[in-house]
């Protein structure tokens, strides 16, 4: 990569089915209005050359899977190994 981080885009790619697996069970009108929400804001603070805004945008909706992954695995403990009720 031109960047020199080339190893962020090979961490991406390791965990983004994982991700994606998270994103489609916790999709429903709720979940996508508030990343329509998030998303909004990181590229206003990303278009106002914002860069505080912008890192603090993009780490609260990241944190945001960290929430998906506690709540789906509550309500379907069985489609997680070595999970517990």
């Amino acid at each position: 990569m031109h960047s020199g981080v080339g190893y962020v885009w090979d961490l991406i790619h390791e965990n983004k089915t994982h991700m994606d697996r998270m994103r489609m069970l916790s999709l429903n009108p709720s979940s996508q209005q508030l990343a329509l929400e998030e998303h909004i804001e990181i590229f206003n603070s990303i278009s106002a050359r914002d860069v505080d805004a912008t890192a603090n945008s993009i780490s609260k909706h990241l944190r945001q899977i960290l929430t998906l992954i506690d709540l789906i695995k509550s309500e379907n403990h069985t489609w997680f190994e070595g999970t517990i009720k």
